[in-house]
């Protein structure tokens, strides 16, 4: 028996993606067999392919281990052309751009082009991983493991709040605020077929920690472009949270703009510091706004405040 205690990069996963990925040599029919007969449990139940991990989750196989170590073989590299941007690198640890709408694991309809093959690809290896993830729709910085123990050292920083991270947000309506905190508690729930997050001002049963700051870059009566800080990092957390306090996110049609500026919601992973797990090495880098969002900004503000925005070195 092997028990695997699930990290908080894989909270919100659906348990049958998480499996895939940590057995690529398994059937689907085998994995499916596996969780129906009890093979495979969740915290020593029986759980459906489609159940959500969380955090501290206790994955329970009995599998005998000529079945186990033939099913998590990792011989086949993914040849896949890479769309991601590098912004730093050594033999341990990358820094990378991920594109808008590219998903960051495999998942239904984007198996094979995602970012974990394209990193994969890059670095010729299948123990390269990703340390966090982003939407789909939300461009900026991902940081990668190349080997085992550079991945759980920043995992470690992750959960640790060991590291600063900073996201740009365009956001509807003009804020009340230049600066403020957002703390609130979230609740994960499924509408019309997508997981999204109920935001409560006070802590309820099942709901989880959320903390981020905010302060506004520039601004007009319609829009705020705001430099977000974020403590904790969980699934929508910002997206929700201004969705919350009545200024949703540009094109997030999930929490309330339906706007065709954009095809998706005017979030980026600008900047990420922390030290370096090994060397100790301060590392601080930033990812260049996208292009279809800096066209956005093009649109609705006028060079004034767009100058001030250069002088941040946000734009490419």
């Amino acid at each position: 028996m092997k028990e695997i205690k699930i990290d908080f990069n894989n909270d919100g996963q659906r348990l049958d993606r998480f499996l895939r990925n940590l057995f690529p040599n398994a059937p689907l029919s085998f994995l499916y067999k596996s969780l129906r007969t009890g093979f495979i449990k969740v915290n020593d139940k029986k759980v459906k392919p489609n159940y959500r991990l969380n955090s501290n989750d206790i994955l329970t196989l009995r599998l005998k281990d000529e079945v186990y170590s033939d099913i998590t073989k990792r011989d086949a590299i993914p040849r896949i052309k890479k769309s991601f941007s590098v912004l730093y690198e050594d033999e341990d640890l990358m820094v990378v751009d991920k594109p808008p709408m590219l998903a960051s694991q495999p998942g239904t309809g984007v198996e094979n082009n995602n970012l974990v093959n394209q990193v994969k690809a890059y670095c010729n290896s299948s123990k390269t991983a990703l340390a966090n993830r982003l939407d789909r729709g939300t461009s900026g910085i991902v940081v990668v493991g190349k080997n085992r123990k550079a991945l759980l050292a920043m995992f470690s920083l992750f959960k640790e709040h060991k590291l600063e991270k900073y996201y740009y947000a365009l956001v509807t309506g003009k804020l009340a605020k230049k600066k403020d905190t957002m703390i609130s508690y979230l609740q994960r729930i499924k509408e019309k077929f997508q997981h999204k997050m109920l935001v409560f001002d006070k802590q309820r049963e099942d709901t989880i920690l959320a903390e981020s700051s905010y302060e506004v870059v520039i601004s007009n009566n319609d829009y705020s472009l705001v430099l977000v800080k974020i403590k904790t990092g969980k699934m929508h957390q910002i997206r929700a949270q201004f969705a919350h306090i009545g200024h949703p996110i540009l094109g997030d049609s999930l929490y309330g703009d339906d706007s065709p500026l954009l095809k998706r919601q005017f979030l980026h992973a600008f900047r990420i510091s922390f030290d370096h797990p090994f060397t100790k090495k301060k590392i601080d880098v930033s990812a260049p706004l996208a292009e279809d969002l800096v066209k956005v900004l093009n649109k609705l503000f006028d060079e004034k405040d767009l100058n001030k925005i250069k002088s941040l070195e946000t734009f490419k």
